[in-house]
């Protein structure tokens, strides 16, 4: 409920005090839960700093939802691939891969895809397939 930094140039303060007058003016601050309430609402919101943390993880999740997916779309596609066009399927999830690597921006990523080509390229061989 800000309060943490001020507010900036031209904009009203939002603290907790703020609120509370503006809801008492419109006559909304029993039906908001009170001065009392909105206080430990506001002493238990995330500060700026928490935010961005939270934000980071569901960024963080959210590419890790797009690499399963893309991983379980290779897995598919060797599962349900001859094995002389293993190397195309192959090529075609690097692809996704290298996509999305590119898309985070996180060099991190890209290794990600590298070591799904080598495992691939092992699969490829005859004695080698996956179960």
């Amino acid at each position: 409920m800000g309060g943490d930094h001020p507010p900036a140039r031209g904009e009203p303060p939002t603290g907790v005090p703020m609120v509370v007058a503006e809801l008492r003016r419109t006559g909304d601050l029993e039906r908001a839960g009170g001065e009392v309430r909105l206080s430990q609402l506001a002493a238990g919101a995330c500060g700026p700093g928490e935010v961005e943390y939270y934000a980071d993880l569901v960024h963080g999740y959210a590419a890790l939802r797009r690499y399963q997916g893309a991983l379980a779309r290779g897995l598919q596609a060797a599962q349900q691939t001859a094995p002389t066009d293993v190397p195309d399927a192959i090529r075609a999830l690097q692809a996704d891969l290298d996509f999305l690597a590119a898309d985070d921006g996180a060099r991190t990523s890209a290794s990600l895809g590298t070591t799904w080509t080598s495992t691939c390229a092992r699969w490829s061989s005859p004695s080698r397939r996956p179960p």
